[in-house]
């Protein structure tokens, strides 16, 4: 594989190993979340707890103060922490009888989220507008070079909330 690589064949398949890693890492991490499921009820052998996996992807449980908050919402809806698995995941539980008072939460707070991320689609989009206007009033001007600059920024910021919006659309 060295040999391919010195003379530039065999690069593309060393490109895949990151994605290959990031996919075996997930799996992983379904496999794990499975079994913990699985023991979680099959302790709860009378059935009165329901049970969900709070993520984020931007680590947003390696803080006690953002955990704190994070557990403070989920309380409103009778949620409280089974576990913590890492700084992107909980394990969250609630009597089953805390469903019947789901419609009087207030508008908003979804009992069963499972992402607490920030609604970056929202931040991002005026961020790629920004930057597509400076480059369509830069395109004329003296800095009329970086125009292709400013509009590569903005298309890679455009993908990152096409991003984000697809792991939302898969959660």
């Amino acid at each position: 594989m060295v040999a391919l690589s010195a003379a530039g064949k065999g690069k593309d398949a060393m490109g895949w190993m990151p994605a290959i890693a990031a996919a075996a890492k997930r799996r992983r991490e379904e496999q794990e979340e499975s079994a913990l499921m699985e023991r979680l009820r099959s302790q709860d052998a009378e059935g009165r707890f329901e049970f969900k996996i709070l993520r984020s992807y931007s680590f947003a449980f390696a803080g006690r103060e953002r955990i704190r908050s994070v557990l403070d919402e989920e309380a409103r809806a009778g949620w409280e922490l089974a576990e913590k698995l890492d700084s992107g995941r909980l394990v969250l539980r609630r009597p089953r009888s805390k469903r019947d008072s789901d419609r009087g939460l207030p508008a908003g707070l979804d009992p069963y989220r499972t992402r607490v991320d920030p609604n970056l689609p929202l931040i991002i989009a005026p961020i790629v507008v920004g930057l597509l206007m400076c480059a369509l009033l830069w395109e004329k001007g003296p800095l009329a070079a970086s125009a292709p600059v400013l509009i590569l920024l903005a298309l890679a910021a455009l993908a990152a909330a096409l991003f984000v919006l697809r792991a939302r659309l898969h959660r």
